[in-house]
């Protein structure tokens, strides 16, 4: 590189222009820096450019609280305002010079626990900083410290008008002032409460007192202050008391007699009285509320006769503060006016009709103030009734046919109202109503369609049918209940209806009941074959069994009619079905079923297919005289003119699988029979039912070996465990307890070299321990594994009763077939004779070669 050159006014350097950088330098002031730098071939980098910003001008800054000369105690909020010509970064706030606690964002303000600092007068500034760390300190505010508890209650006083409160009396309504002062350096009077109704105040009774207030009448007012530290003074009490007011009762006078609209006046001196009452027999009449104290009395709400009558002084609040004494006047109305008399029937109303006897009923009441009512007077004979005609009224009477009562009233002063006419209308006789289905009487038979059905009534008792009223769930008409026959309804199903009418004077007949019964659904018929329902494309056997059955769920079944000829049934072609028929051949049936209503249901449509012959089985697994243990595998042929539906296996004659698919076979467990000889055979079935059984299969079952260590695997030297070597007569053998092994670790090798006479045989031990416990009639079929080189024999030998651990020769088996590999040889022992006790077995050769012998079994199975 050759030089570096920049620019601080703005212009581009070149290589001739600008200042070459040899060092650091500085900007006193904002300013963009422009620079490249060249290489010794003269190549230049593009121009870059920095604008550097200088910013010396502080930030200001202005504690806003707490204010100078406040006093502050516990957390206490510090605030401050602050500003600068760039941005301002963070306001530090500073108690006695020294930071207490820091804001980055505005408004800018901490809390800050004054109980850090001691009681006293300490500075309070706040320090604003702008993002080029420049800063400015707002100026100190003295803030008074105080964490002193204050448990010293303020103290409250009273005034009335102004002065001093004094016990003597006011003549006029007292206007109250109440003020409070709090101990100095105390937390300050924070409420005054009062109470004039003589209780306590506290913070939850009484009145906040929020400036003055006017006492009208003699009352205790009860006052306190508490401070803000919710010290509370004693209650103070202050009893003000109002001069007594006096009132007289200046009109009417007393002993005078009035009517009409009276004047009633009051005369008052001392305190003037909020308002007046005034009561007339103790009851208010009227307020005034000013000068001249007076009201407008009816005295036509009172009855005629003496009555009292007081003015009464009330304060603001409604206590009585002077009572006039009473004046007695007699109140005497003139009457002109008739009385009015009222009747009721059933101690109800008259009109309309009734259907039994009337209970009649006359009042009379007079006009108030009048003379009162001297009698009513009635006749029943359409007369007008008079002082000398007609009935006096004494009281109630019957009336028990259609009446007119006529009926008036008389007062004291002989005041008479007009004739009354009241026409009692009695109906005894209830209506009559019917019932018609379709324009014609209903009958008891089914209707094959909706039925239209039309009431009717009449009433000869001379209020006339009002309504009919029907029900078609089986419930009971009645006026609340029921359908207010209108005009002819249609009913779709089976409906019993009850009806009923009613006259205009309530009379009721009572409820008919009509049964209409409607069926338009035919009835349903299924098919069975052989009992069940019939399903398309199954096969049946020869002579299957078809049964038809119809069922209809209102009018009933009339009959079922069928055809096996390929035509439709008709109500009069067919067969009628009676009880079930039998099919040799398939058979298409058409069946349909006909109800008591007449409704014919569709033709139903059933092919029955009939298959006569029944499919053949083989059992080809086991073969007959197997011997199986465990699960062994059963299989068969089968096959059938149509199709084989499953085979069946079975074990002396009982079904232990199935298989309904080709080939067929099922896995059987040996364990589930006894060991021994069992019969093994399969059933075909075709999907008409039909079958055919195999021919029975001979088996052996051989699943609980009787001896110990059959595998010989448990052993030491030549000789398994509970086996021993045996033999006699001339020959050279060699016993090995070898490796060589058809299962497990271990089985036993015998190798005759040379042979004259006699035998050498592996039997298991002669005692009670590895023999077979064995009795008289007992059959065993003994089993073994072998190899050989030679025809090898199984032996057996007994012990009996009293010869105890001496075994003597029983039977032995033919002789095997030489088995180059793994064979087993399967040998049934004779009965056991009478007196056995312990059966031994094993298996050896009488002839040179060679046999390796393993898992040998014993089961019985006889």
């Amino acid at each position: 590189m050759a030089q570096i050159r920049y620019t601080t006014d703005g212009t581009t350097p070149t290589a001739t222009t600008g200042n070459v950088y040899l060092a650091p330098f500085t900007l006193p002031a904002t300013a963009t820096v422009r620079y490249r730098a060249f290489d010794n071939a003269g190549n230049a980098e593009a121009t870059h450019a920095q604008t550097i910003t200088i910013d010396t001008t502080p930030p200001t800054a202005s504690l806003t609280a707490p204010a100078n000369g406040s006093t502050v105690s516990g957390t206490t909020t510090l605030s401050a305002t602050a500003s600068d010509n760039v941005a301002v970064d963070h306001v530090n706030f500073l108690v006695d010079g020294s930071i207490v606690g820091s804001d980055s964002s505005a408004p800018y303000s901490i809390s800050w626990n004054s109980a850090s600092v001691a009681d006293g007068v300490h500075a309070f500034s706040a320090r604003a900083f702008d993002t080029a760390d420049n800063q400015g300190t707002s100026s100190d505010n003295s803030v008074t410290v105080s964490n002193v508890l204050d448990t010293t209650p303020p103290t409250s006083t009273i005034s009335c008008d102004g002065s001093a409160c004094t016990s003597a009396p006011y003549s006029n309504p007292v206007s109250v002032t109440l003020a409070a002062t709090d101990n100095p350096g105390g937390s300050g009077v924070s409420v005054i409460r009062y109470t004039t109704d003589g209780t306590d105040p506290t913070l939850v009774n009484g009145t906040t007192y929020s400036g003055s207030f006017s006492v009208t009448s003699t009352t205790t007012v009860k006052y306190r202050a508490y401070d803000n530290a919710s010290n509370a003074e004693p209650v103070n009490s202050q009893l003000i008391t109002i001069g007594a007011t006096s009132i007289s009762l200046t009109a009417p006078a007393d002993g005078s007699t009035v009517n009409g609209t009276v004047a009633l006046t009051a005369s008052v001196s001392g305190a003037t009285p909020d308002h007046v009452g005034f009561l007339v027999d103790g009851t208010s009449v009227g307020t005034a509320l000013s000068a001249p104290w007076s009201v407008n009395w009816d005295s036509t709400s009172v009855p005629d006769g003496q009555h009292t009558i007081v003015a009464r002084a009330f304060d603001g609040s409604g206590g009585t503060i002077g009572s006039s004494a009473p004046v007695t006047v007699t109140v005497q109305q003139l009457d002109t006016t008739p009385p009015v008399s009222t009747i009721a029937c059933n101690a109800g109303g008259c009109g309309g009709w009734f259907n039994s006897a009337v209970t009649v009923t006359l009042a009379a009441t007079d006009n108030p103030g009048g003379s009162g009512v001297s009698q009513i007077r009635y006749t029943t004979d359409g007369t007008t009734p008079t002082l000398v005609n007609g009935t006096t009224y004494t009281g109630s009477f019957s009336v028990t046919s259609t009446t007119p009562v006529k009926y008036r009233a008389y007062d004291n002063a002989s005041n008479a109202e007009p004739v009354n006419s009241q026409t009692i209308q009695i109906d005894p006789l209830a209506p009559a109503s019917s019932i018609q289905c379709n324009g014609t009487a209903c009958t008891g038979s089914f209707y094959s369609a909706a039925v239209s059905v039309s009431l009717n009534a009449t009433d000869v008792g001379g209020s006339g049918v009002n309504e009919i009223v029907y029900t078609t769930d089986g419930s009971t008409p009645t006026l609340s209940h029921g359908n207010v026959y209108s005009g002819p309804f249609t009913l779709a199903q089976t409906t019993t209806v009850r009806y009923r009418a009613f006259d205009n004077a309530g009379n009721a007949e009572p409820t008919n009941s009509a049964l209409i019964q409607v069926d338009t659904i035919p009835p349903t018929t299924t098919i069975n074959c052989v009992g069940s329902p019939c399903v398309a494309g199954a096969w049946y056997r020869s002579g299957v069994s078809i049964s038809l059955m119809a069922t209809d769920a209102d009018s009933g079944v009339a009959q079922i009619r069928y055809t096996t000829n390929g035509t439709v049934p008709t109500r009069t072609t067919g067969i009628i079905y009676t009880a079930p028929f039998t099919l040799a051949a398939t058979t298409t049936i058409n069946y349909r079923a006909y109800d008591n209503a007449g409704n014919l249901e569709p033709n139903n449509v059933q092919q029955v297919q009939v298959d006569g012959t029944a499919p053949t089985a083989t059992l080809t697994a086991p073969s007959a005289g197997a011997i199986v243990a465990g699960q062994t595998t059963l299989s068969a042929n089968a096959t059938d003119n149509v199709a084989v539906d499953h085979v069946d296996f079975l074990v002396d004659g009982a079904s232990v699988g199935s298989d309904s698919s080709a080939p067929y076979s099922f896995d059987w467990n040996s364990a589930t029979v006894v060991d021994g000889t069992h019969t093994i055979a399969a059933r075909a079935f075709d999907s008409a039912g039909n079958q055919t059984t195999s021919s029975n299969v001979s088996v052996i079952a051989t699943n609980t070996n009787l001896l110990q260590n059959p595998g010989l695997e448990q052993g030491s030297g030549n000789i398994p465990t509970c086996w021993v070597l045996a033999g006699y007569g001339t020959n050279t053998f060699a016993w090995t307890w070898t490796s060589d092994v058809h299962s497990g670790s271990h089985a036993e090798n015998l190798n005759i070299t040379s042979y004259t006479n006699g035998d050498r045989k592996l039997l298991n031990a002669f005692n009670g321990t590895c023999s077979i416990a064995t009795q008289a009639g007992r059959v065993y079929t003994i089993t073994v594994w072998y190899t050989s080189t030679a025809r090898s024999v199984i032996f057996a030998f007994l012990s009996t009763t009293g010869a105890t651990g001496v075994y003597n020769y029983l039977a032995q088996s033919p002789q095997q077939q030489i088995a180059p590999g793994w064979s087993q040889a399967s040998w049934t022992t004779p009965p056991m004779p009478t007196g056995a006790t312990n059966l031994s077995i094993g298996m050896g050769e009488n002839g040179p070669g060679s046999v390796t012998m393993d898992d040998f079994g014993a089961f019985r199975t006889g």
